[in-house]
């Protein structure tokens, strides 16, 4: 993208299909740059236009989140980042890309209202990402497991799991994930601070509008105190 210092912009180059994105080809795009605003949405230009007017101004790395509004009231979320170059003639060129971001932005709007469902609830919520690392839980795993949400990010699962930890349950779990079925079983945990605990967890793959697969969410009920009265019962008998 190139902004003289008369104030003239245009597109000497672009790669890939803005159709998909701006609903313009390159071709147009190339022909008239502000095709790219035609459809900012309007709670966003202001925010847009003042984040590009102040890297413009510091010559800084531009980053900006934005949602597209097209006539049939479809929303697109737009990630933006560009760098720029100061050239010999005053002028500026700016190399970066935009993404849709569209479902990664459903998927953040999913969490958190579950998130704020799982606040209310004793049990412990947690939700991890395709490959199985956590990305979020509720205050009630932070209380059961003893790590918080910011000790366990990226991580996986696993990790509360100790050398007590049943191997068929775990084989039964790797199972059914690796097939993305939902399981649902009771697993004797290690927290943070070394105490035992046992839950009766129920996991769900989750899935996206368009049936693609999202992640994990897992729901996990505390039986400690009844497996204990369990054993104890067992012992008299």
């Amino acid at each position: 993208y190139h902004f003289d210092s008369k104030g003239n912009n245009y597109f000497p180059f672009i790669k890939g299909q803005t159709q998909n994105i701006f609903a313009f080809s390159n071709e147009a795009i190339l022909a008239d740059a502000s095709l790219v605003d035609k459809y900012v949405h309007p709670d966003d230009i202001d925010s847009l236009m003042e984040s590009q007017r102040l890297a413009q101004q510091k010559l800084t790395v531009w980053h900006h989140e934005f949602r597209l509004l097209f006539p049939n009231q479809e929303i697109k979320w737009i990630e933006a980042n560009s760098t720029p170059q100061l050239l010999e003639d005053g002028s500026v060129m700016w190399y970066g890309y935009t993404a849709d971001i569209t479902e990664r932005k459903k998927m953040e709007e999913q969490v958190y209202r579950l998130s704020m469902v799982a606040k209310r609830t004793s049990n412990i919520v947690l939700i991890t990402d395709t490959q199985r690392q956590i990305i979020w839980a509720n205050e009630a795993f932070t209380e059961i497991t003893g790590y918080t949400l910011e000790e366990v990010l990226g991580k996986s699962p696993k990790l509360l799991q100790s050398e007590t930890t049943d191997k068929q349950t775990v084989e039964l779990l790797r199972s059914k994930l690796n097939n993305l079925e939902s399981v649902r079983c009771e697993i004797l945990n290690k927290g943070k601070f070394g105490n035992l605990y046992w839950l009766d967890i129920e996991i769900q793959p989750l899935w996206d509008n368009h049936n693609r697969h999202t992640g994990f969410m897992a729901i996990e009920t505390d039986i400690t105190e009844r497996k204990k009265s369990q054993q104890e019962l067992n012992h008299l008998i």
